[in-house]
């Protein structure tokens, strides 16, 4: 056999089996979560929740749910339709549109849909058959939800989830697809108790290890008990009100031994999306002691990975605060003009410093923003700025750039095929399939173009 052709039929195979082993591709995505990982009961706990329809999808969408759970009993049952209106169980819930004009076109066609969702007999990743009727085909919907905590009565301080649920129905089939993954988040505090493990104690609950990962420098026979607590200043601490910039979280680490003169170090995390404009080099790790927020030595282990990873000495345990260290270049501003400055600043040139106040427009994240504006990096100022949602450009270093977009498509002009890079990221396989596809055409078509071509009869000259 030629060779050539042999080559062919085992990167043809090659192909089939990548596409066999992957499984159906998930074409309905879901998705949700939240802006913090710690909430206190007088906070609102803010979802986004996406749901992306593939061109090569039409589904028969009805309504969709939120469900939250603690300790796995059923805490919130909201059932609302398409356009955010609520149908039930819905109390102290205001649910925004943010993507209802791209949920897709609404058609009369044969309704199929691939996803992670409910049977009726268990979850599985599958293709549903709902038959020819009006469904939703290419599109995004997209909702952000706020869950007033401060309205509700006897909620219970701990661990929580959320899952989003989208019901789809025609005729008498039916399927309920769901979030792989859960939002986890915690109300309150949550607490975890254990004894170290030569010389460290690992927090292994998976929403207190968000913030506190690990302390070393332990005795193995001690008793250890962490808690961990939101942005706000615990009530039941009986401590003065931190001075500083920005609260993050705050937490406490007990022991049932006396701890004084100690060398331990202690290991926490800040999401990006909760440091805004702020730069991990101005985080600090803070203890009270002497009825006073004392800085620790703190150092960032990791600022490429989200959570940014840190690390802090201390010599005993206490009450703790992650948060924003002042700066020694706003202290000490106009000392030889009449007074002190403080405050924020932003960098006008290299060599001044300008003190302005943290106010609106100024922004970290989209929450700060009003009548829906998100919160952009303009390049101007120390903070980002809320700016119109339809704005296309930044400014960066005074020159207008494209912005890059939020939902990049990837349209490979040999194949057709069309994938988005969420699509790659639930299923790096694609990527690979993909390629292999692309390569694949290629070389066939080299090889049937040289096989096709007629051959040259040897040159004879004549006289």
């Amino acid at each position: 056999m030629n060779k050539k052709k042999l080559f062919s039929i085992i990167l043809t195979f090659a192909i089939v089996g990548l596409l066999i082993l992957s499984g159906p591709t998930q074409a309905v995505q879901m998705s949700i979560n939240t802006q913090k990982d710690v909430y206190s009961l007088k906070n609102q706990v803010i979802f986004t929740m996406e749901i992306n329809i593939e061109n090569s999808e039409r589904v028969p969408l009805q309504n969709l749910n939120l469900h939250i759970t603690h300790n796995n009993n059923d805490i919130k049952k909201c059932l609302f339709n398409l356009t955010g209106d609520p149908i039930s169980g819905c109390s102290n819930i205001e649910i925004t549109p943010l993507a209802i004009g791209q949920r897709g076109s609404l058609g009369f066609g044969n309704n199929l849909g691939t996803g992670f969702g409910n049977n009726g007999s268990g979850l599985e990743t599958a293709t549903t058959n709902f038959g020819y009727g009006y469904g939703y085909n290419q599109g995004k919907l997209k909702y952000e939800i706020k869950w007033r905590l401060k309205d509700e009565n006897n909620l219970e301080e701990g661990a929580y989830e959320a899952n989003l649920e989208a019901f789809a129905k025609l005729d008498n089939k039916e399927f309920t697809y769901l979030t792989k993954d859960k939002a986890s988040f915690i109300i309150g505090k949550n607490k975890e108790n254990g004894k170290p493990k030569n010389g460290n104690f690992e927090i292994t609950d998976p929403n207190m290890n968000k913030i506190l990962q690990k302390i070393e420098g332990l005795n193995d026979g001690w008793n250890i008990t962490s808690i961990v607590f939101g942005d706000e200043l615990p009530g039941e601490w009986n401590v003065k009100n931190p001075n500083i910039k920005t609260n993050f979280n705050f937490f406490e680490i007990n022991v049932n031994e006396d701890t004084t003169n100690g060398n331990y170090n202690i290991f926490f995390s800040i999401l990006k999306s909760e440091l805004g404009g702020i730069s991990p080099n101005d985080i600090k790790l803070y203890v009270y002691e002497d009825n006073e927020w004392a800085g620790l030595p703190t150092t960032i282990i990791d600022s490429t990975t989200d959570p940014i990873q840190f690390s802090a000495k201390a010599t005993h345990f206490s009450k703790f605060l992650i948060g924003e260290k002042e700066s020694p270049s706003t202290t000490n501003q106009g000392n030889s003009g009449g007074g002190s400055s403080g405050g924020n600043f932003i960098l006008t040139s290299p060599t001044v410093l300008t003190s302005v106040p943290f106010a609106y427009p100024d922004c970290r994240t989209d929450s700060d923003c009003r009548d829906g504006n998100v919160c952009k990096n303009t390049r101007t100022s120390y903070y980002k700025q809320c700016v119109p949602k339809e704005q296309q450009f930044i400014i960066r270093n005074k020159q207008n750039i494209p912005a890059k977009t939020s939902e990049p498509q990837l349209r490979d002009k040999i194949t057709g095929l069309s994938t988005s890079d969420q699509t790659i990221k639930s299923n790096p396989l694609i990527s690979i399939i993909v390629a292999l596809i692309v390569l694949g055409l290629i070389i066939g078509t080299i090889l049937f173009i040289n096989l096709k071509k007629p051959k040259n009869p040897p040159y004879v000259q004549t006289f």
